[in-house]
C-alpha cells in the first residue's frame, strides 16, 4: 500500500514537472521566433530602435499613447489636414486600441526594448495561459506556439507598438475560451469570451460578429438574449466612439455610399454588394498567384486567410465543433466587412490576429483525434514559414535598426514647447513630405497633425507650430514670406512657431 502511494505521488510530481518543462518551451518560443528574425537580417537586438521604423503610423500610436501616459490624454490634436475629433484629442482609429499599451507603459516606462519584451511576453503568457485553460498536451501547444516563431510579420510586430500583437493575443484567448465553454459548459468561459469580444469589437468594430457566433453557441436563451443585447450595444458604442471620438482622416476610411444604399435602396445594396465581393475575390486569387514575385505580403494573408477557412469547416464538421464552424464563417464575414466597408487592398493585417486564433483551434481538434496531426502541424508550420520568409518584403518584416545620426539629432533636440488650454496650440503639423522620424523628439503630450503641403499653404492654419521640410523650396518660400518664426532645425526638416 505505501509502495503504491509513492508511485502515484511520484507520477504527479513527473506530470508537474513536464508540465512545467512545457511552459518554459512555450515561454522561449517566441523569443525564439524574434532571434531567428533578426539572424535573418543579421541584425543585434542592441541594435534595435524604433524610432527609424519604416511605418508611418506607429509615430501616432507612440504619441498618443506618451501622451496619455503623461497627461491622461493627448495636449493637441492628431489628425489629418488639421482635422479633430469631436471629444477629445485622438486620431482616426478608436482609442480603445491605445488603452493596454497606455496601461503597461505607464507603469514600466516606453522604449524601444520595453516594447519589444513587453510584447514578446504577452505572447509567452498567452501561450502558457491557453495550454493551461484547455489543457493542451505537448504536441497542439508546440505546434501553436510554433505559429509564432514561423509568421515573420507576427515576429515583426513585437517589435512595434503598433496594437496588432494586442489585437491578435485577444482574438486567441477569445476562440480558446469560446472552445473551452462549448466542451465544459462552465459559464465563466462564456462571460471571459464575452468580455474580450467587447473590448476587440470596441477597437474594430467587425469583430461583434463573434457575438452572434456566442449567441449560437450559448446554451440558455437567457444568455442568448443577454449576448444579443451586448453584441448589440457594443456594435452602437463602437459606432459612436469613431463618430465623436475619433478624427476624420483625409478621406472617407468607410464606404459611407454603399452603407446608405442598404437604407435607400436595398436592391442596389445587394448589387452594388455582390459586384465588391465577387471583384474582391477576383483580386485576392491574384495576389495570392503574385506570392512567386516575392512582393506579394497581401496575398500570403489571403492564402492563409481561405486555407484557415477550410480547414476550420473541414475539422469543425469531422469533430462536430461549433467553435470551429461559427470561427470560419465569422472570420469570413470579416473578410467580406473588410472588402465593404473599406477596400480591397485595405487592411491586410487586420486578418492576421484572426488567422492565428483560428488555425490555432484546428490545431487543437487535431489534438482529440488520431488524423496524422503532425504531419498537419508540420506543412501549416512550414507554409507559414516559406511564405512569410519568401516574401522578402522589408517593408512588411524588416526589424527598425539604429540610425546613429538619427539618434543624436533626437537626444540632443531638447524641444521645449508651451502648452496652452487652447489644444490648436498644443499641435504640429507634420507637412506629409517630412521624415516622420524627426518628430519623434517632440515633448510628450504634443498633437501631431499631418497635412497636405497645398493644405498648408492655401489656408490659415489653426496650429501653432508646423514642420517642413528644408528641401521643398517652395514650402520654406512660403514659411519665411509668412514670417513665422524658426524654433529648430532637425535633420532634414525645421519646425516653425506660426504665431
Amino acid at each position: 500500500m505505501e509502495i503504491r502511494m509513492l508511485r502515484e505521488k511520484c507520477f504527479k510530481t513527473s506530470d508537474k514537472c513536464k508540465r512545467c518543462v512545457l511552459y518554459v518551451v512555450l515561454a522561449i518560443i517566441p523569443i525564439i521566433g524574434a532571434w531567428v528574425l533578426l539572424l535573418k537580417y543579421n541584425i543585434h537586438v542592441s541594435a534595435l530602435s524604433i524610432f527609424n521604423s519604416q511605418w508611418n503610423d506607429e509615430l501616432s500610436y507612440y504619441k498618443q499613447i506618451e501622451g496619455i501616459m503623461r497627461y491622461g490624454m493627448p495636449q493637441g490634436y492628431f489628425g489629418y489636414n488639421e482635422s479633430k475629433a469631436m471629444i477629445g484629442t485622438y486620431g482616426p482609429w478608436s482609442p480603445v486600441l491605445l488603452i493596454p499599451y497606455a496601461i503597461i507603459f505607464r507603469i514600466i516606462g516606453l522604449g524601444t526594448y520595453k516594447i519589444l519584451l513587453v510584447n514578446l511576453v504577452l505572447c509567452s503568457l498567452t501561450l502558457i495561459g491557453i495550454t493551461h485553460l484547455l489543457e493542451l498536451n505537448w504536441m497542439p501547444a508546440i505546434s501553436i506556439a510554433g505559429l509564432f516563431a514561423a509568421n515573420a510579420n507576427i515576429i515583426r510586430y513585437t517589435m512595434s507598438i503598433s496594437p496588432e500583437i494586442i489585437i491578435m493575443l485577444g482574438t486567441l484567448w477569445m476562440i480558446c475560451f469560446l472552445y473551452k465553454y462549448e466542451n465544459s459548459s462552465d459559464d465563466k468561459y462564456y462571460w471571459a469570451y464575452i468580455a474580450i469580444m467587447t473590448y476587440l469589437s470596441l477597437s474594430r468594430g467587425y469583430y461583434v460578429i463573434f457575438g452572434v457566433a456566442g449567441i449560437f453557441i450559448a446554451k440558455r436563451k437567457r444568455v442568448k438574449l443577454i449576448t444579443a443585447l451586448i453584441a448589440i450595444c457594443t456594435a452602437i458604442a463602437y459606432l459612436l466612439i469613431i463618430h465623436f471620438f475619433c478624427s476624420p482622416y483625409f478621406r472617407s476610411l468607410v464606404n459611407t455610399d454603399l452603407m446608405k444604399l442598404l437604407f435607400t435602396s436595398p436592391k442596389l445594396f445587394v448589387k452594388e454588394s455582390s459586384d465588391i465581393i465577387i471583384d474582391g475575390f477576383s483580386k485576392t486569387f491574384k495576389s495570392i498567384l503574385e506570392i512567386k514575385n516575392r512582393d506579394a505580403f497581401g496575398g500570403v494573408y489571403y492564402f492563409f486567410s481561405y486555407v484557415v477557412i477550410i480547414l476550420l469547416m473541414f475539422g469543425g464538421i469531422l469533430k462536430k465543433c461549433k467553435t470551429a464552424i461559427l470561427g470560419a464563417l465569422s472570420f469570413l464575414f470579416i473578410i467580406l466587412s473588410i472588402w465593404l466597408l473599406y477596400d480591397v487592398d485595405t487592411g491586410t493585417r487586420h486578418l492576421m490576429g484572426g488567422a492565428l486564433g483560428l488555425i490555432s483551434v484546428f490545431l487543437i481538434i487535431l489534438s482529440f483525434g488520431n488524423i496524422q496531426r503532425g504531419i498537419v502541424t508540420i506543412a501549416i508550420w512550414g507554409t507559414v514559414a516559406l511564405l512569410t520568409f519568401y516574401c522578402e518584403t522589408d517593408f512588411v518584416i524588416k526589424p527598425p535598426i539604429v540610425d546613429e545620426k538619427l539618434e543624436r539629432e533626437i537626444d540632443k533636440a531638447d524641444i521645449q514647447l508651451a502648452y496652452s488650454d487652447n489644444r490648436w496650440d498644443n499641435t504640429v503639423i507634420w507637412s506629409i513630405d517630412c521624415d516622420y522620424r524627426y518628430l519623434y523628439c517632440l515633448p510628450k503630450g504634443v498633437g501631431i497633425n499631418l497635412c497636405t503641403n497645398e493644405y498648408v499653404m492655401k489656408n490659415d492654419v489653426n496650429s501653432k507650430y508646423v514642420t517642413i521640410n528644408n528641401d521643398n523650396d517652395d514650402l520654406v518660400t512660403y514659411v519665411c514670406d509668412k514670417g513665422w518664426k524658426l524654433i529648430k532645425r532637425i535633420g532634414g526638416i525645421s519646425l516653425y512657431v506660426i504665431r
